[in-house]
């Protein structure tokens, strides 16, 4: 009798623990569901053959935004535009970029400009880390590798004056005025002090902005 009541007992304990578990992960997905409305804007300037533009999102950004899940709480936005000089050639009334990087900087500006116009914002950051993961990848390879259509992208790029697809990040740029490029703006604040900590350990200021605004503390923060 002893051992028949231990059993139901012990089942029913299963039972019961089983259920708190459900309950367990349905509060912590509902937490999560809730947290990931709560994003914090992450604006990067950038220019796409810069060394130090590559070195960030390759081994800042996109560790923060995958290995650490951070993307449903961003509202990442892409600047790709960096350190340009920009006049009017007086002989045709056109506007010339001088990108520092050459001519194929702007070419490459202009094409990120077009995937952030015409793509989901997870596709964009999707291409662009696979694009600035080195200087050797190109459209097609990483398109291919994500699954994601560029056709209107290319399109876009393909139809367009560089000047004009690079006109309104030049501008948010210029607003700016970084002294560095990349250059970080958090929570549509540029702070030229935490430029150096966010270029070094983007994820720690990142928890901890995040964490300031919305009180609560991401996990693995």
């Amino acid at each position: 009798m002893m051992s028949l009541a231990m059993g139901i007992f012990t089942r029913k304990f299963i039972s019961l623990s089983v259920v708190l578990l459900i309950l367990t992960l349905d509060v912590y997905a509902d937490d999560d569901e809730a947290s990931s409305n709560k994003q914090l804007e992450v604006k990067v300037y950038y220019e796409v053959l810069c060394p130090d533009s590559i070195r960030f999102i390759k081994n800042q950004l996109l560790p923060s935004m995958v290995l650490k899940n951070r993307f449903n709480f961003t509202d990442l936005k892409f600047v790709p535009f960096g350190n340009v000089v920009s006049y009017i050639d007086r002989r045709n009334n056109e506007k010339v970029l001088r990108c520092q990087h050459g001519r194929k900087e702007c070419e490459l500006n202009a094409l990120h400009a077009s995937i952030i116009e015409h793509n989901t914002k997870r596709e964009a950051f999707d291409m662009i880390s696979c694009l600035m993961s080195g200087y050797n990848r190109n459209l097609d390879k990483c398109a291919t590798q994500f699954g994601i259509n560029v056709d209107a992208a290319q399109h876009s790029k393909n139809t367009r004056l560089t000047s004009d697809i690079l006109e309104k990040y030049g501008n948010d740029t210029y607003s700016i005025n970084p002294s560095f490029i990349p250059t970080i703006s958090i929570d549509n604040v540029y702070s030229w002090d935490e430029q150096e900590d966010i270029l070094e350990d983007f994820d720690a200021v990142f928890c901890k902005r995040y964490e300031n605004k919305f009180n609560i503390k991401l996990s693995g923060c």
